[in-house]
């Protein structure tokens, strides 16, 4: 039945896409506006997908300072105003600092529980 639903809404147009379902999301969120990140400090599980969403004309991104054989433990996407992106925070608990690659003055630190 529901299958029969799924179709009928597909048929129709009104389905839900993706986009819709993730923004109704319960995935930790920091926010780039104004040229800084918003929370400035995110508590979140270890391995949790986080959600970076652009409220700024410029493009941002978030970039751990921190590096493990020359790589970033993690670094999201660039996007610009509107956009929206994910990281996964990494699996060790601690304190980690991040920046925007792009405007390395914009500054916040994601702590991992």
């Amino acid at each position: 039945m529901r299958m029969k639903l799924l179709l009928l809404a597909i048929l129709a147009g009104g389905v839900a896409t993706a986009p819709t379902l993730a923004a109704t999301s319960t995935e930790p969120e920091i926010e780039g506006e104004d040229f800084a990140f918003a929370p400035a400090r995110l508590a979140v599980r270890h391995g949790a997908l986080v959600v970076f969403k652009n409220r700024d004309r410029a493009p941002h991104n978030v970039t751990s300072f921190a590096q493990r054989r020359g790589a970033r433990l993690f670094h999201s996407r660039t996007v610009g105003f509107r956009g929206r992106t994910t990281f996964r925070a990494p699996a060790a608990r601690g304190t980690y600092r991040f920046f925007c690659s792009v405007h390395p003055n914009m500054r916040g630190t994601l702590i991992v529980r």
